[in-house]
């Protein structure tokens, strides 16, 4: 044999090679890209999984928060309820006695009437306190002005005051006193309150020289 047969046998196997190698290649190019389609159909589905799965909590979120709220709404409403029946049932017989005093009592004397008097503000004391609401405790006199528990109604100088030797911001009279629900302030009491024994004097304006 020639070398030159040689040669293009020589030539002809590698080209056969080449081409063995190129189907190879394409044959695993084509598995690659069905693998890359079928993983990307793979992902399209999960996120479609997903989106439905989100728009379900979304839902069932809601759909809870509603619940709550009727729960709220009918809780809030039973409580109260049951704070005016306690009202009712406490306040109702005192209404009733007071209704009778007014009916059948002589107003004509005045020790009497002070003693009725007396005794209905004894009675409902008594329904505040078992209501939970107590009278805030004030001492005259020795106790300061205190802004988150008193509301000043009147600055008063030691000598219209109920006690004059007591130091400025004093309180020295309740108007009206305060309350507490359940130990926390509902209403503030309105005091009279001490202030200093002089003001100081302003000089006149416009006085002739």
């Amino acid at each position: 044999m020639s070398a030159r047969t040689k040669a293009r046998l020589a030539r002809h196997t590698k080209d056969t090679e080449a081409l063995a190698a190129w189907n190879e290649a394409a044959k695993r190019l084509g598995e690659i890209k069905r693998t890359v389609d079928e993983v990307a159909d793979d992902n399209m589905a999960v996120l479609e999984a997903v989106r439905r799965s989100g728009e379900g909590q979304e839902g069932f979120r809601a759909s809870v928060l509603q619940e709550f709220e009727k729960l709220r709404a009918g809780l809030a409403g039973e409580l109260l309820f049951h704070s005016l029946r306690n009202c009712c049932r406490e306040l109702g017989p005192v209404l009733s006695g007071l209704e009778r005093m007014a009916q059948g009592a002589d107003f004509n004397d005045p020790e009497t009437t002070r003693a009725h008097v007396a005794s209905f503000a004894a009675t409902l004391e008594g329904v505040l306190r078992r209501l939970g609401i107590e009278r805030l405790p004030i001492c005259e006199g020795s106790d300061p002005f205190n802004a988150n528990l008193h509301e000043c109604v009147k600055a008063c100088a030691p000598a219209e005051s109920p006690y004059p030797q007591a130091p400025p911001r004093t309180v020295v009279r309740v108007e009206e006193h305060g309350y507490l629900v359940q130990g926390r302030l509902a209403v503030p009491a309105r005091v009279w309150v001490q202030e200093l024994e002089a003001r100081d004097s302003q000089p006149e304006t416009g006085a002739e020289s």
